[in-house]
């Protein structure tokens, strides 16, 4: 496998863990900014990257934070060979006047795939979501 980065972007990601994190909040960030962008643009504008259910969850997110990026080795039970992956983890902090978690899957499958296609690299994106409003009346 061959992955294309700038040298800048190897070197950030090879000196030490809080640089793979730079980077990926860098990236992360330019990507929620594309994607609010695409979302701007209405239901009948959708690009191929960025579903309809993505702009529904990213009018709720306030930031993202990187909270960990990493390589991880994945053994695949339906496959014979481990497989090298970038490991993210985020926090996704959104504010809601519901209780409970917020489902973000839609909206952190479609930045998982840009992700993918602009790094070229095989990434596993995980999250967690926190909630900034603390007052749940209506």
């Amino acid at each position: 496998m061959k992955y294309i980065i700038k040298e800048s972007q190897y070197n950030r990601l090879f000196e030490n863990k809080s640089n793979k994190i730079e980077m990926f909040q860098d990236l992360i960030d330019d990507k929620l900014n594309y994607i609010r962008r695409v979302c701007a643009k209405g239901a009948d504008d959708y690009e191929g990257d960025v579903g309809a259910a993505s702009c529904d969850q990213i009018e709720q997110v306030e930031k993202v934070k990187v909270i960990e990026a990493d390589w991880v080795t994945v053994k695949h039970s339906n496959k014979e060979l481990e497989h090298k992956y970038m490991n993210v983890k985020i926090m996704i902090y959104y504010s809601s006047i519901r209780r409970g978690q917020m489902d973000a899957d839609d909206l952190t499958y479609d930045l998982e795939k840009i992700l993918r296609t602009k790094t070229t690299m095989p990434i596993l994106l995980n999250y967690e979501t926190t909630n900034t409003n603390k007052h749940f009346n209506w």
